[in-house]
């Protein structure tokens, strides 16, 4: 596990924090608001929970994790 500070964000580093579980482990949901952190949730079947600013917009590009961003109205 890791602790991020106040100098840096969470998503250059979650896609490692998600590789320490173990393949057969379920995730059950994961918070994000990056298209790296979607994609990396995505790619272990984690449910991406976003909290949507009131300005949010879809994003364009096409991954699962996007797609499970956008269903949650936008970043």
């Amino acid at each position: 596990m890791g602790i991020t500070g106040s100098h840096s964000g969470d998503a250059p580093v979650l896609p490692g924090l998600l590789r320490q579980i173990l393949a057969h482990e379920q995730i059950g949901g994961v918070t994000c608001d990056s298209r790296k952190c979607c994609d990396a949730n995505a790619d272990r079947s984690a449910r991406t929970v976003i909290s949507s600013c009131k300005n949010a917009k879809p994003w364009k590009t096409v991954t699962a994790g996007v797609v499970a961003g956008n269903e949650h109205g936008g970043h």
